[in-house]
């Protein structure tokens, strides 16, 4: 991954990584702090991450699901845009076909995904199509987080720190927001608290 270039790249986010709230609020604060462009999230994305919480998360009501992805719907675009099956994406498997049309319509730069055979479908579509695309590949959240740390480690600390101020009931220093997102994103424990 150290060929690629992720500050300020235009990504596509998958429901996958929409699901988890740290990892889903590591990206969308990554974007606040200028790390990242404003993120694209389809409607179809979004129904299955809300979905998805849904079905799994009987402890929390319609109603918090509901604002937790009003919240995450005001700070994306790419939703509310009727998406046109892109030629030769049949290599991507019929379920996800519409991840990788929405990022071609969106002409984003890379997808994020934590799907490793949607990913590999992706690749494989890159190297096989002879469009000329924005789309440079689909990493993980991990791995974006890594190229992140890599080419800017401070605005890395900016974006945990931002998060870190906005947890108050309880509250959480920079050290345990930072141990909660390396669960999911082992890359970002090479980050040092700030002094």
């Amino acid at each position: 991954m150290s060929a690629q270039r992720f500050k300020g790249a235009l990504v596509l986010l998958d429901a996958d990584v929409l699901y988890p709230i740290r990892v889903c609020d590591f990206v969308l604060t990554a974007s606040s702090v200028r790390l990242l462009a404003r993120p694209v999230v389809s409607d179809m994305i979004l129904l299955e991450a809300q979905r998805n919480v849904g079905a799994d998360r009987p402890d929390l009501s319609e109603e918090q699901i509901g604002r937790r992805f009003a919240n995450v719907r005001a700070v994306t675009d790419g939703h509310g845009e009727t998406l046109a099956e892109w030629p030769g994406i049949s290599l991507v498997n019929p379920k996800d076909r519409h991840v990788l049309s929405a990022a071609l319509h969106h002409d984003v730069e890379f997808v994020v995904s934590n799907d490793a055979r949607l990913r590999r479908e992706i690749e494989t579509w890159l190297g096989q199509t002879g469009e000329s695309v924005s789309l440079r590949g689909a990493v993980s959240a991990d791995e974006l987080a890594a190229g992140l740390v890599d080419e800017s480690p401070d605005d890395v600390v900016a974006a945990i720190t931002a998060m870190s101020r906005r947890f108050l009931n309880p509250t959480r220093t920079f050290a345990e927001t930072l141990r909660s997102l390396s669960v999911a994103m082992p890359s970002l424990s090479s980050i040092d608290s700030p002094p």
